[in-house]
Parts: C-alpha cells; sequence; structure tokens
C-alpha cells in the first residue's frame, strides 16, 4: 500500500470523497431502512459502484432517494479517483522521462570524465571525493535505493549494469578518463573491469578488491590498481597506533579542505609553458605556490627529482601545495 504522505493532494481528496460517501451510505441505510451493517455496507457498495444489486428489502422514498444520492456521488467520486491516478501515474512517467533526457544530455557532453560502477558505501565515498574535486563523472547501479542518494547529490547516474558493452558505450567509455569499480562484489569488479579494457584500451582503471584473491584476477582482467578497503584500513590503523603523528600529519595532507592543501598530478602537454623549464626555475616561477615531489617519465617514476631536471612533454608531475594554487596549475598544464 501507498502511504498517504506520498500521494498527491487532489487523489487523497478523491479517496476521501468516496470513503465519506460510503460512510454516509452505510449509516443512512442503517437508520433509514433498518438494515443489518453488512447489508448496509453492501448496497452502498452497490450503489456507489453501480452494479446493480437489489437491496434485501424494498427502498421506502428516503432510501431510494439515498440510494440516487449514492450513485450519482459515486459516478463523481469513481471519476475522480480515475482521474487523480492517471494525472499521478502520468506525472511519475514524464517526469522519469524528462529526468532520463537530462541525464543521456549530461552524459554527451562529459568528456575524460570517471565512470563509477556500484554505488555502495566505497562509491558514495569516491562519488563525494570527485564532486569535492570538480571532476565530472557518471554512477552506474541497479539498486534503486542507492540511486536515490545519487539523485539527491545531484550526481548523473544511470541505472543498469556496468558489465554491459552497450551499457559502457551509453556513458561514453570511449571517451572517458578511467572507471572505478566499486561494487561490493570481486565477480562483478572482474568482469566490469575486462568488459572496459576490452572497449577501451587506454582507459585507467582502478577496481575494488574485497578478498586478496581476487587481486590477481583484477590486475588481469586490466586493472592498473587494485584498491582492498580492508588492507588499506589495517595499515593506517597499524600507522595511527604506532606513528601517529605521521598518520595525523597524511590525514590532514590528504584532506586538503582542512588546511587547504591539495596533492595533484599535472600532465605536460607539448604547448605547456612548464614545458622546457627546469624543476629549480618551476619553483621560483610558475610553482611559487606548490612544490613537485615525484615526476613521472616514460612509466618510470622519480621520487626524488634534481632541481636541475628540465620538464619533457609527456611528463607527469606529482605537485603539493596551496589548493587552489594547484588547481590553477591544472589549467595551464
Amino acid at each position: 500500500m501507498i502511504p498517504t504522505a506520498f500521494l498527491p493532494r487532489r487523489l487523497q481528496v478523491a479517496i476521501g470523497f468516496v470513503v465519506a460517501l460510503g460512510a454516509i451510505g452505510v449509516v443512512g441505510f442503517t437508520v433509514e431502512g433498518h438494515e443489518s451493517v453488512i447489508d448496509a455496507l453492501l448496497t452502498t457498495v452497490s450503489a456507489i459502484s453501480t452494479v446493480g444489486y437489489s437491496p434485501p428489502r424494498p427502498l421506502d422514498t428516503g432510501g431510494k432517494a439515498l440510494a440516487l444520492l449514492l450513485i450519482v456521488g459515486g459516478l463523481v467520486g469513481i471519476a475522480l479517483v480515475i482521474s487523480a491516478l492517471t494525472e499521478y501515474f502520468m506525472e511519475g512517467q514524464l517526469q522519469g522521462a524528462w529526468e532520463r533526457r537530462k541525464m543521456d544530455k549530461a552524459i554527451l557532453e562529459m568528456q575524460d570524465h570517471f565512470i563509477i560502477s556500484g554505488f555502495g558505501r566505497v562509491g558514495q565515498e569516491v562519488a563525494k571525493q570527485l564532486a569535492q574535486a570538480s571532476t565530472q563523472f557518471v554512477v552506474l547501479d541497479i539498486n534503486p535505493a542507492t540511486l536515490s542518494i545519487a539523485r539527491d547529490c545531484g550526481y548523473v547516474y544511470v541505472e543498469e549494469d556496468a558489465s554491459h558493452d552497450s551499457i559502457l558505450r551509453q556513458v561514453g567509455i570511449e571517451r572517458a578518463r578511467g572507471l572505478l569499480a566499486c561494487a561490493d562484489s570481486d565477480m562483478n569488479n572482474v568482469y566490469v573491469t575486462l568488459t572496459a579494457r576490452y572497449l577501451n584500451s587506454s582507459l585507467y582503471i582502478v577496481a575494488r578488491a574485497a578478498h586478496e584473491d581476487a587481486v590477481a584476477k583484477l590486475r588481469a582482467a586490466g586493472a592498473d590498481r587494485v584498491i582492498s578497503p580492508y588492507v588499506m584500513a589495517g595499515r593506517h590503523m597499524a600507522q595511527v597506533a604506532v606513528d601517529p603523528l605521521v598518520a595525523e600529519h597524511l590525514d590532514l595532507l590528504f584532506d586538503g579542505t582542512r588546511i587547504g592543501v591539495s596533492i595533484q598530478e599535472l600532465p605536460i602537454s607539448e604547448e605547456s609553458p612548464l614545458s622546457g623549464r627546469t624543476i629549480k626555475d618551476l619553483h621560483r616561477a610558475e610553482l611559487g605556490g606548490a612544490y613537485v615531489v615525484a615526476l613521472d617519465r616514460d612509466g618510470h617514476r622519480m621520487h626524488h627529482v634534481e632541481p636541475e631536471l628540465v620538464v619533457l612533454p609527456g611528463d607527469q608531475l606529482l605537485v603539493v601545495g596551496s589548493g587552489d594554487y594547484v588547481r590553477k596549475l591544472s589549467t595551464i598544464s
């Protein structure tokens, strides 16, 4: 049964009118016609629904007038209920269709976005972090209950299974930056990873592993990184216990909103003003409010970056600094 709180006002009034009409009929036939309650109820229902049931005893003038009132009122009441129900369901369908068109349009406009497969606790946290970073993403899940959370948050979402080729194409996997397989099921994450890698060989895929034996399978399926929330939580708890100061500093660093510090990758393009400059020059000029802590070149990561090293197109700089400043740098790199 649908709670009345979720029914539109017009439908509540229509149902209330029919119920009130029925109550009047039962009381009237019981008092005026001297019928039992069950006979009065049967006569009332037959009159309102116009099924043509004959009462157990002939009606007098008052009973006939009441029956006539119930027949006319019943026709009006039923018409009101049908009209309100039609409007209720049509509005729901139209709203759903409008919302779907809105989502489809948003997805078509996305470029270099992320696809989140699975919107459980992990997927919701991933979406929250991406939203805070103003990064475009689309959520895929088949659970309407969890997707209602995505809708309330204003996220772009599709109620479909991410393991289907057509669905991944629908959310723009060919032009996506990455996919995050966040489902609770390792089997689902393996299949989604395999499908995504087949459709886009250059896609960056991060997959969640609930069990240790799924790590190798996810990597074999094409995941670039495999994250085990339980392993990471265990390591972090141990670090908090052994080195609380280090753990607290890292927490503050990764939660840039608390201290205004951000960590971000800066890909260097051919046209980047950072290309051809030494690290020392960058620290003096463009990177005056940030610091290069690592550099990726041809798949090799340098954790100790020499000041005289020249930045080349294709490099990836790992920069730490003021959140606003780092975000500004990302627009010119």
